[in-house]
């Protein structure tokens, strides 16, 4: 997926990115607005890891939203945000969300980001979320795709996970547009767990959608699962791309990569490129991929 096909000239930025849609009125909870980067309680991912688009956020983003949680905070029920311009937008709108969510240790956040509202004009969702759990913490993300055809949906999300803290990430597609999930996840602490699941349901000529997985075992006994499945229809098109890192000093490390597809018609693509780049002999690491035809 090339820049010129999403920076074109025809695009115009628009300052309203995310909206908390399902405000929770909780002592130790913290949500606020930032206008510079500098600002925001979380420092964002390494320039020189992050992807183009990534980049393009930093530059572009008018409006930040950071949701801070102090220690032994649980919510009760989840919060929803949306992102995106408004339903009546011209076509060639570009907005550029950007989430900084923090939590410390002991506490607890259920967040649902949805996408599902976006103008059915043509337009560029350019989304970077920037996460940190400290010890002891949790935070299930439900990330819901556009339903609109002519949307292009990006996402990047950074995430550093310490010491017996727990990261569920679901992602949930049903439309027909185009879509790129970017995830890395750093598991720095003992015994940290990520969970990442995705499924896809697609058809028509243009829904692409695009998943690269990252995600790095720094410390030992840390788990990491991926489960990933598509039923794919018309000219649609899935790809699952991840690489598990297990580094020297992470023995005892955990890893699964599952990605199931199936495809209903003859022009439908699925693309599995699951990868393990293991650096030490006392893990447990398992990978997977198959694509299928209905007989």
């Amino acid at each position: 997926m090339g820049l010129d096909a999403v920076l074109t000239p025809s695009r115009k930025p628009t300052t309203e990115d995310y909206r908390v849609e399902a405000p929770i009125a909780a002592s130790g909870l913290h949500v606020e607005f930032w206008d510079r980067m500098d600002r925001l309680p979380l420092a964002a991912a390494e320039p020189d890891l992050m992807e183009p688009m990534a980049l393009a956020n930093t530059l572009l983003f008018k409006k930040a939203l950071s949701i801070q949680m102090d220690k032994n905070i649980c919510c009760l029920q989840p919060m929803r945000l949306s992102a995106g311009p408004g339903a009546h937008s011209a076509a060639g709108w570009m907005t550029s969300p950007r989430l900084s969510v923090g939590l410390e240790s002991g506490s607890r956040l259920d967040l649902i980001v949805a996408l599902d509202r976006l103008p059915q004009t043509a337009g560029l969702v350019n989304s970077v979320m920037d996460i940190a759990l400290a010890e002891q913490t949790a935070l299930n993300l439900i990330l819901i795709g556009s339903t609109s055809s002519n949307a292009l949906s990006l996402f990047d999300i950074s995430v550093r996970q310490k010491r017996d803290s727990l990261l569920r990430v679901f992602t949930i597609e049903t439309g027909p547009g185009i879509s790129r999930m970017d995830v890395s996840v750093r598991l720095e602490g003992v015994n940290a767990t990520a969970e990442l699941f995705g499924l896809a349901l697609l058809g028509g000529e243009r829904s692409r959608s695009y998943h690269h997985i990252r995600v790095d075992h720094r410390a030992p006994h840390t788990q990491s699962r991926q489960v990933y499945k598509s039923v794919l229809a018309g000219s649609a098109q899935f790809e699952y791309d991840s690489l598990v890192t297990v580094r020297k000093e992470a023995v005892h490390a955990s890893s699964d990569q599952l990605n199931k597809n199936l495809l209903l018609s003859n022009a439908a693509r699925a693309y599995a490129r699951p990868q393990l780049a293991i650096n030490t002999d006392e893990v447990q690491c398992h990978h997977g991929a198959t694509v299928g035809q209905m007989s």
